[in-house]
């Protein structure tokens, strides 16, 4: 009676997921921060930064957490440039208009500050005391230093460049200070010894073949020596830039690096601690770039930090570093740059690919190389950036074909594997220096048959097909003269491509040759759209998607037919199949007026509704991918660390409420075979170490051993362990979180 009772259930619910209504959706991740635009600590644990929304936000903590703060200006919602406090009450913000903001209780008032001069935007902030500070203002071909001596009460303008813009100031003291600039063929940098008079320094010889040579940004150690560093580029093969004096400024050397440590990136901040350890941190279309010295400046060495986005400020207090980047992105080092910890929950990145190998364990992928997971079906997200050997570009596609084995497709043309469930990833196609190679997709039939395809060059259309689960491939390209955007594959033989320029094409003999597909009809006007995707819904038939199109084929992608969706006005990227009948398309319009499209079909693709509602979906993020779990639960990654989906939460009363203490849960099923659930509760975060022993004390696994945030937490443990099945008996496990430490006992069998 109870398995008659189970298939009952499980059938409801099979239906339910096949015939959810549009208010059965809700969004399961955001983004835990704007994108920053600057950022200031005045000692290690206390700190504010500025964004692109307007916000400012503080912490006290050291990063971890921050709290949101009265916005300057009720009815100002530009973007803040720059920020800086000289203690705990007394600070200053700045932004496009030229206008400066002053509070003297930390943030909780403001007051705007008349500034006499100046020009749009003010994007830097130096105070020395409560009377005398600077700031500078920028465009692209004019910038300003201006300087008060009242607290911001009356300014005069000391220094007008009109070559260029200028990026950053420093100060050592009251009188000494640096500011520097550049744009295209420029290189510029001004010094003061008196606070106010600025002199022009010579321009430093660089190597020949710069085109570009911004400095971004400035340290001075002391009233002598600072360094600057700047504009590099993979592309044009320049160097990143790495600059020092050693009379204030009033002359500069160039660092030539060595071959092995060269970096081609911009480098956007600098830090030392002292006249000889420094850090530098930038940005780089394969990966965030930092590098770091302990020569006082000869050699910077490159340091691993997994991300993908770029990293804008430093602020340090010896061993202690904190940097930010855009897109609401925070890391903290304790080690002078040994080891970096992501302080952000979730980025604001862009999610451009969803795969869900069970209805619990669910990844995704994108922008920034952003990368998501949960084992508990979106209750819980773990969220951070993936790196392949030091290589963190945008994700465009992911795939799992089980719960330990994944693919994923990259800009840069690089391909990456994990056997370990994306603990770590490993290149399978190595990343390429060119910006415009990009493999848009991956599709594996199973952990050794599979395909990747994408673009070489622009219109430079390649396919790769490996059947040894990425040792080797087999590649094909300029098939087409296009760039191809999807593929997937119903078995071993039969599969379909489609891209750009109304390009499609099948192949029934696993991809040995490939025939172009004809399309009987178009919506009118259509001409040559952009083909986004394309999915088989069963047997032959299949469902390809683009801009402001679904088309549909019955005979494996040999002609294409389109549906005449009705108000279809998105541009649609994605399709998947439940079953023949039911399936769902999802996209997005990001003209005006913006909208969204989470589109369902009942009758195989022959009409088309619109579920998406405002109350759920937010027309500002773009709808990029959608992917069903085996139960018919549809998933669907967007803009700003968005996912969605309509499968239900269960047994959760508030899966937002951060517990209230630590808690290690009994074990689910005990006794248990072949696997079982081990769960716990943390009211804050750190590092986490959970560990399974036998009734010896022997160590069986280490489950956990990483820093988490607050939160909800639960894994899996299997019988079968590294290769070898755990014998019936007791076990214990145990859960060391800070000052929390727990064990308790399980038991398998067999």
């Amino acid at each position: 009676m109870k398995n008659c009772y189970k298939i009952i259930f499980t059938i409801f619910i099979t239906f339910l997921a096949q015939n959810l209504n549009p208010q059965s959706f809700r969004q399961v991740t955001d983004y835990s921060y704007p994108a920053m635009s600057d950022m200031h600590f005045i000692n290690s644990t206390t700190g504010w930064f500025v964004a692109s929304n307007g916000d400012v936000r503080k912490s006290t903590d050291g990063g971890s957490t921050w709290t949101k703060l009265p916005k300057p200006s009720l009815t100002d919602f530009d973007t803040l440039k720059a920020v800086f406090f000289l203690d705990q009450n007394i600070g200053f913000v700045g932004k496009n208009g030229n206008k400066l903001f002053k509070t003297t209780d930390g943030g909780l008032n403001w007051m705007e500050i008349n500034v006499n001069g100046g020009i749009s935007p003010l994007v830097n902030i130096r105070f020395y005391d409560v009377s005398k500070g600077w700031i500078l203002t920028s465009t692209a071909s004019t910038a300003q230093v201006l300087s008060t001596t009242n607290g911001g009460t009356t300014w005069n303008t000391d220094l007008t460049h009109t070559t260029g813009d200028l990026e950053d100031m420093a100060f050592f003291g009251e009188n000494n200070g640096i500011v520097v600039g550049g744009g295209l063929g420029k290189l510029d940098i001004y010094y003061t010894t008196n606070g106010t008079t600025w002199t022009k320094a010579p321009t430093p010889a660089l190597p020949p073949g710069y085109t570009r040579t911004d400095i971004k940004s400035v340290c001075m150690v002391n009233i002598n020596i600072a360094y600057a560093v700047g504009w590099g580029s993979l592309v044009g093969v320049q160097p990143s830039i790495h600059l020092k004096t050693t009379d204030g400024g009033a002359t500069w050397q160039y660092l030539t690096q060595v071959d092995s440590n060269r970096t081609f990136d911009n480098l956007n901040a600098v830090y030392f601690k002292d006249m000889n350890n420094g850090i530098a941190v930038g940005s780089a279309g394969r990966g965030t770039i930092a590098v770091r010295t302990s020569d006082a400046g000869q050699n910077w060495i490159p340091i691993d930090i997994a991300c993908g986005d770029a990293l804008n400020t430093l602020n340090g207090f010896g061993d202690e570093l904190i940097t930010s980047g855009g897109g609401g992105i925070i890391f903290k080092t304790t080690n002078f740059g040994d080891t970096w910890r992501l302080l952000t929950p979730i980025p604001n990145e862009s999610v451009y690919s969803i795969s869900a190998v069970n209805d619990n364990l669910i990844y995704g992928g994108g922008f920034n190389s952003i990368f998501f997971k949960t084992t508990n079906g979106g209750n819980n997200w773990e969220c951070g950036f993936l790196s392949a050997e030091g290589m963190s570009s945008n994700i465009q596609s992911i795939y799992f074909v089980n719960s330990d084995i994944g693919f994923a497709a990259f800009s840069y043309g690089m391909a990456a594997k994990t056997t370990d469930g994306g603990l770590t990833w490993k290149q399978v196609i190595p990343i390429t220096t060119s910006a415009t190679a990009t493999l848009y997709s991956t599709f594996f039939l199973n952990q050794d048959y599979g395909f990747v395809v994408g673009k070489e060059g622009s219109n430079v259309d390649v396919i790769y097909k490996t059947t040894d689960g990425g040792v080797s491939w087999d590649k094909k390209t300029n098939l087409f003269a296009t760039n191809l955007r999807a593929v997937v594959f119903k078995d071993l033989n039969n599969g379909i491509v489609v891209g750009e320029k109304l390009k499609a094409s099948y192949t029934t003999n696993g991809g040995t040759t490939w025939t172009p597909s004809v399309f009987n009809t178009l919506p009118p006007g259509t001409t040559t759209p952009t083909l986004f995707g394309v999915t088989y819904s069963a047997g032959n038939n299949a469902v390809a998607v683009g801009d402001k199109l679904i088309l549909l084929s019955s005979d494996g992608g040999s002609t294409w037919n389109y549906s005449p969706v009705t108000n279809l006005v998105e541009s649609i990227n994605s399709a998947k199949f439940i079953n023949q009948n039911n399936g769902w398309a999802v996209g997005s319009r990001t003209s005006v007026p913006r909208s969204v499209g989470v589109y369902f079909t009942s009758d195989a693709g022959l009409t088309w509704n619109n579920q998406a509602t405002l109350a759920v979906f937010d027309t500002m993020r773009a709808l990029q991918d959608v992917f069903i779990s085996p139960s018919g639960y549809v998933w669907i990654g967007g803009g700003s660390g968005t996912i969605y989906t309509n499968s239900p939460l269960v047994g959760i009363t508030d899966i937002n409420k951060t517990p209230a203490s630590f808690s290690l849960n009994q074990n689910y099923p005990n006794p248990f075979n072949p696997s079982t659930k081990i769960s716990w509760q943390m009211p804050n975060g750190g590092d986490v170490l959970l560990k399974v022993f036998d009734v010896l004390g022997n160590e069986i696994a280490t489950l956990v051993n990483e820093f988490k945030q607050s939160g909800n937490y639960e894994v899996e443990f299997p019988s079968s362990n590294a290769g070898r099945f755990l014998a019936n008996g007791v076990y214990f496990y145990r859960l060391q979180a800070g000052a929390y430490n727990k064990t308790l006992k399980m038991i398998l069998m067999k």
